[in-house]
């Protein structure tokens, strides 16, 4: 008897389901939607860096026993490999999941398997959305997590210092204008000559709160308010002192620390930085990074389906003292 082909066995490769998973809804995110965080596809699953504190540039790839790369000792600067973390989820798809189950919002069509695991892949596509963001803000807040999962400080990895400026924002007294000097120097301090267009304020919620009731600023908000009453979104960044001042509207698990605020340079190239790895399939080997991926298999006996859908991506902010955080 001829073997016949599993209805399983088609549309659902890695190059379908990994087309799949990139086209789902995207999850909207602060962080992702300012647009800060650039993203750079490799083929290898490791990244070296060339940094002293300030300045940052990727080590050039060079043929083997060719002359390698001058590193100016005078900069004191470093070299520093890391490994790019692995995020991996899997799901499984039984046939009996699918038997006899009528589509949601539908009187006669029954759920389809494609169904099924495209909305297991919008719910993998979520989660890895929400754990980009878990890892661009505390790239914000001088942090990273490594390929073992640890969260590692970026200010010691790369020996500089944090730079933080305690601001009132109750007092009575406070001149926010300049305060806002204040940031502006330290910021251009530690850029020490980058060149840098602006800078975004994100808020804790109690930090928030204060900065609204500021009296110093009581205009400028009376004013937005307005604006924001005449139809224009409320999520918009307020502008005041040269800086765009936003809170951020995080979670339990993905929140600015609620006492703190950070002011954040805009337009620094190669500041913040998504470095994304191939998958470990076999038929990603030596290709360029996609961010997403995912990827089937038939389970014993054709009763159903397993799905992986993964991210391999490290999170950097290159800069951390130029990040400043206002207590």
């Amino acid at each position: 008897m001829p073997l016949t082909m599993s209805p399983f066995t088609t549309g659902f490769g890695l190059e379908e389901l990994t087309q799949s998973i990139i086209a789902r809804p995207y999850t909207p995110t602060l962080l992702g939607d300012l647009g800060i965080f650039e993203s750079e596809s490799l083929s290898t699953n490791s990244v070296t860096l060339e940094t002293d504190g300030r300045t940052v540039g990727l080590v050039d790839i060079k043929p083997r026993n060719a002359p390698a790369q001058v590193v100016e000792a005078v900069n004191k600067r470093k070299l520093q490999s890391f490994v790019i973390p692995h995020l991996p989820q899997r799901a499984t798809v039984m046939a009996d999941e699918v038997l006899n189950v009528r589509e949601f919002g539908s009187t006669n069509q029954l759920r389809t398997v494609e169904s099924v695991i495209n909305k297991r892949l919008q719910r993998m596509r979520e989660q890895i959305d929400y754990t980009m963001e878990s890892h661009r803000l505390q790239a914000i807040l001088g942090n990273y997590y490594s390929a073992t999962g640890a969260l590692t400080s970026l200010y010691t990895e790369m020996g500089v210092k944090k730079k933080s400026i305690a601001i009132d924002l109750t007092s009575n007294t406070l001149e926010l204008e300049v305060e806002m000097m204040r940031i502006h120097e330290a910021m251009e301090a530690a850029l020490d000559g980058i060149p840098y267009t602006g800078i975004q304020i994100i808020y804790g919620a109690t930090k928030w709160k204060q900065l609204i009731a500021c009296p110093s600023i009581k205009a400028t908000m009376q004013n937005w308010a307005a604006a924001v009453n005449l139809g224009r979104d409320p999520r918009t960044p307020m502008m005041y002192g040269d800086a765009q001042h936003v809170r951020y509207r995080g979670s339990n698990l993905v929140k600015v620390p609620d006492d703190k605020a950070y002011a954040i340079p805009l337009g620094v190239a190669g500041q913040f930085k998504h470095f994304f790895a191939p998958a470990n399939y076999m038929e990603t080997v030596n290709t360029m990074a996609q961010p997403y991926y995912a990827k089937s298999e038939i389970l014993e006996f054709g009763k159903g389906m397993q799905i992986e859908a993964q991210t391999n991506v490290l999170t950097l902010n290159t800069l951390p003292a130029a990040v400043i955080e206002l207590a």
